[in-house]
């Protein structure tokens, strides 16, 4: 696993890629910055691999930030190989778009439930003077 920061430089009116995802990735910080001196308008978009950005796949539509303003929020955004984030502004040279994530080699997604190894489960709800204790394996 690696952690990573993709960072949009300044958006245009044409949408950008701030990510492409060669990698199984996980977004799970977004930071959008106003830099500008007047409010403007930030889309962004989720586009899986092969597609283009649209109003459909849009994460943030026509969203206003006022000058020298900014958004930060804790997300989760899963991503396949060949996916990409796009951004797009109303104007250039204001908004800045900056993810924190982390990209990993491989991810086997175990289906059959048979195959799930059993976690051994310490059965008491209690631990000693009438504390709860963990339910794995705790006293």
């Amino acid at each position: 696993m690696a952690k990573k920061r993709y960072s949009s430089n300044y958006l245009t009116t044409s949408y950008k890629d701030i990510v492409f995802s060669e990698k199984h990735t996980e977004l799970v910080w977004m930071w959008i910055t106003n830099r500008g001196g007047g409010a403007a308008t930030v889309e962004i978009a989720h586009v899986p691999a092969g597609g283009t950005a649209g109003e459909t796949m849009d994460l943030i539509h026509d969203h206003s930030l006022d000058s020298n303003t900014y958004i930060t929020n804790e997300i989760l955004i899963c991503l396949e190989p060949g996916d990409r984030i796009t951004a797009k502004s109303n104007t250039a040279n204001s908004i800045v778009v900056t993810f924190y994530g982390r990209e990993y080699e491989d991810i086997r997604l175990n289906t059959n439930a048979n195959d799930i190894p059993e976690r051994p489960i310490n059965r008491s709800v209690r631990g000693s003077r009438g504390k709860p204790s963990s339910i794995y394996g705790g006293k």
